[in-house]
């Protein structure tokens, strides 16, 4: 899977659209919840290309070599194109748009409440939110704590950084801070969470998204993944009725 890390991640998510054990899953982050970190590097950033679709399935990471969510999302553009009438029109687009995959954000940073590497899933806005921050205090990432909280709720929500005095940590998470500045982010740990689904996973969700459309790019569908049907020449005087 690749990434994009550090300033290529940040430069893509503020684009305007036209202890040192190794994590193995995303950190819990719910509305409402809020983690004191340290954050070694800007580079502790990185993006993916991730699909999903709020309460069909969940997020996943795309191959740029099989996607077919892309696929299903250029099927449907092609359809609005084809269909006059504005709503249904923007009906099929907005479909289109649900399941484009679009960009994703993992942020890498150390709890200072366990010691431990967690890592942060983000969306492009709550991603700005966090990099404002970041950008603002670069040059002294090796002396901030920060607190990082996520607030809102359903697909309506956002990402806060604040910085943090040190007299609003206790001596467990200072002495956490201290010790974070062994641990290191590597690409590994990154890539280590972004997993591919198979073509057939990407089938099952595209089929509790819309099983009209998961069966044009369903390849054991007669027709193929087109969707049309296959006609055979078939000579009339060899049908024996």
């Amino acid at each position: 899977m690749a990434i994009k890390r550090g300033s290529s991640a940040i430069k893509s998510a503020l684009a305007e659209n036209s202890g040192g054990g190794s994590s193995v899953a995303f950190t819990p982050f719910k509305p409402g919840m809020k983690y004191k970190v340290r954050i070694q590097t800007v580079d502790d950033i990185v993006e993916y290309k991730c699909a999903s679709v709020y309460k069909v399935f969940n997020s996943t990471a795309v191959a740029s070599n099989d996607n077919l969510y892309q696929k299903a999302a250029e099927l449907l553009y092609a359809d609005a194109k084809k269909v006059k009438d504005e709503a249904g029109n923007k009906a099929l687009r907005d479909q289109a748009y649900q399941i484009t995959p679009k960009p994703k954000y993992i942020l890498g940073a150390v709890d200072l409440e366990t010691g431990q590497k967690a890592f942060f899933d983000l969306t492009k806005n709550q991603a700005k939110a966090v990099i404002t921050m970041l950008q603002k205090k670069a040059k002294k990432l090796a002396t901030t704590a920060f607190e990082l909280e996520k607030v809102g709720d359903g697909t309506n929500t956002t990402a806060t950084l604040t910085q943090l005095d040190e007299d609003e940590l206790d001596a467990k998470e200072l002495a956490a801070f201290e010790k974070a500045a062994e641990i290191e982010f590597t690409d590994e740990d990154f890539e280590s969470l972004v997993q591919e689904r198979s073509h057939e996973e990407q089938l099952e969700d595209i089929y509790a998204f819309d099983r009209k459309l998961a069966e044009r790019l369903d390849d054991s569908k007669v027709g193929g993944p087109t969707g049309n049907t296959i006609e055979a020449d078939v000579d009339e005087d060899s049908l024996p009725f």
